[in-house]
């Protein structure tokens, strides 16, 4: 979808798609409670390559440049911001 919006909304809309890995919410806490909540990310954290648990800010920080002029030559793109949860084999 990324890549046929790309195409047929350029040159006036740019398309671009944000992957999110394990984002560590409050909603995991209240679904799964304080306990399973901190195993799954302590699971997430320990396997992982970067070893860290991404913020809801830090997929906004990448949504907000991807508005700004500084991303203007970027169309049809996917980005991955799962700290490297990809590289898992």
């Amino acid at each position: 979808m990324t890549l046929s919006l790309s195409r047929a909304l350029a040159p006036l809309i740019r398309v671009n798609t944000v992957c999110p890995g394990y984002i560590d919410t409050p909603w995991f806490t209240k679904g799964r409670g304080e306990a399973q909540a901190k195993q799954v990310r302590d699971s997430v954290v320990a396997k992982v390559p970067l070893k860290v648990a991404s913020s809801a800010e830090d997929i906004a920080q990448l949504v907000c440049f991807l508005a700004t002029p500084a991303s203007s030559n970027m169309t049809g793109e996917v980005v991955r911001m799962d700290a490297g949860m990809h590289l898992i084999t």
